[in-house]
């Protein structure tokens, strides 16, 4: 049990001793193998929890389904609705115990249970990471003077493909989600309890947390409502989908749950990412290009003739630029092919890309949508097992 062990890891440790700590957190903080617990461990068994569906693919929350949360707090909070009910049940459940005496308030680390933090939109830290990109693309052109070879939108985007192959970036929507730049609080799964201020980081607050004499009643009450314990972050609270009283919940907004997937769910509370991706792509690349012709909006061209007399040209970058469909949907299966580090050879790509083209031809832009994510997926598992 975790009474046996003092856990000391925090971030301004040295490399080596944080190492050791953090090993010892991850054995023995909460085992995962009791029953009991329903721990998640999103860092090394769940990362993907709410964040993708049954099938895989990237997820966000549709807003339409959100409800708020009954809460001391001054902020207004939401959470997926069928978790707020929940959620209600537990605080109501909780705070009897407390005016029954079944639990010890004072001093006591859970001595409440109000939610701090819950659903917060994906788009908001999206923007924030494309505005972040954007800038340190445009120091990548001039470090390496690449801004000297740009005089148009397709020069830009083949310079783009470049810097996020050599930097590992994710850029689209789809990337993002997966991503450690996309907090769990977006899948509308999370609430993150007020009980204690506590880092992520920090090993020795969530040891406190666990031997807290309320710890047992507050693990048991969640389980009844539900709910699963995050094993990194025991005052962050997930709705278990594999609960059979969790799903009741959910039955009253009409979720009827499958018993080999939660197909129902997802499509019911989720929108998959990848339909929205060239949207999201066609829009921050313009922005981006349109951004950066405005700062410069040309570039002065040096050339030598025969008798080696030198001659420079001011010309301006091109403004207008109009894209078909063909075009957006290569850069977007380019650009998945990079963030997801398959390593298909350039005649393979012509050969793929062609297919998907003829696709595009035959059906509508969704479904050619979802034939490159079904392509991605293929190759993904053929070249990255």
């Amino acid at each position: 049990m975790s009474k046996f062990y003092e856990f000391n890891a925090k971030n301004n440790l040295a490399s080596g001793d944080i190492f050791e700590e953090r090993k010892k957190y991850a054995l023995h903080g909460l085992e995962k193998d009791d029953p009991k617990l329903r721990v998640k461990d999103l860092i090394n068994n769940d990362f993907f929890y709410g964040k993708v569906n049954n099938t895989g693919d990237s997820i966000f929350v549709s807003e339409t389904n959100l409800k708020q949360i009954p809460s001391t707090s001054q902020k207004t909070i939401f959470a997926i609705d069928f978790i707020v009910d929940a959620y209600e049940e537990f605080r109501e459940y909780f705070n009897k115990a407390i005016i029954t005496k079944r639990i010890k308030s004072r001093e006591n680390i859970i001595n409440t249970v109000e939610v701090k933090r819950a659903w917060e939109s994906s788009g908001i830290f999206y923007h924030n990471l494309m505005e972040t990109l954007y800038e340190q693309y445009s120091l990548f052109l001039k470090s390496n003077f690449y801004d000297k070879k740009i005089q148009n939108f397709s020069d830009f985007v083949d310079f783009f493909l470049l810097y996020i192959k050599k930097n590992q970036n994710v850029f689209t929507n789809s990337a993002f989600i997966k991503s450690k730049f996309c907090p769990y609080s977006c899948t509308g799964l999370f609430l993150e309890l007020s009980f204690i201020n506590a880092e992520f980081s920090d090993d020795a607050k969530k040891g406190k947390i666990i031997e807290d004499v309320n710890f047992p009643f507050y693990r048991n009450a969640l389980r009844k409502f539900g709910f699963s314990i995050d094993k990194n972050a025991p005052h962050r609270i997930i709705a278990n989908l594999d609960s059979s009283v969790m799903m009741m919940y959910a039955s009253k907004y009409g979720v009827l749950r499958n018993k080999s997937s939660y197909k129902d769910f997802f499509d019911s509370y989720y929108y998959k990412a990848y339909l929205r991706d060239i949207e999201f792509l066609k829009k921050y690349l313009t922005e981006f290009y349109i951004n950066y012709v405005s700062i410069n909006p040309y570039l002065k061209i040096i050339t030598t003739n025969a008798s080696g007399k030198t001659r420079s040209e001011i010309v301006y970058r091109e403004k207008e630029f109009n894209k078909n469909e063909q075009y957006w949907i290569g850069l977007y299966f380019s650009i998945r092919l990079i963030e997801e580090g398959i390593p298909i050879d350039e005649f393979r790509k012509k050969m793929i890309l062609k297919d998907v083209l003829n696709v595009l031809s035959a059906s509508t832009f969704d479904t050619c949508l979802a034939f490159v994510n079904k392509t991605i997926f293929s190759l993904k598992k053929e070249f990255c097992r």
